[in-house]
């Protein structure tokens, strides 16, 4: 999902061939998760939890927010305020 969210964020802003290559330079040393059935189960328990807390979380911060919860990792973002209703996962954002 992030790796589709940067995708979006190069078209959007009309990045040009020399910029793409070096995001994908840069993203050639990530690690990319493929989705299991953990991964598909805490995100299904990640979007109705955040239902039944009355704060909707969008189809892809919950892919984001149940990749995290699964592998046990900080979730890194600029918006925080869109994780708020997920539990079991340590938010981490610049101020």
């Amino acid at each position: 999902m992030t790796l589709a969210e940067l995708e979006y964020w190069s078209v959007r802003h009309r990045w040009g061939q020399g910029r793409r290559d070096e995001m994908e330079d840069y993203l050639r040393g990530v690690e990319v998760y493929l989705p299991d059935q953990d991964l598909y189960r805490n995100w299904a328990e990640v979007t109705r939890r955040a239902e039944r807390k009355g704060r909707p979380i969008t189809c892809a911060d919950a892919w984001i927010a149940a990749t995290a919860y699964t592998l046990g990792v900080p979730l890194v973002t600029h918006n925080a305020s869109d994780f708020a209703a997920v539990d079991g996962v340590r938010v981490v954002t610049a101020k």
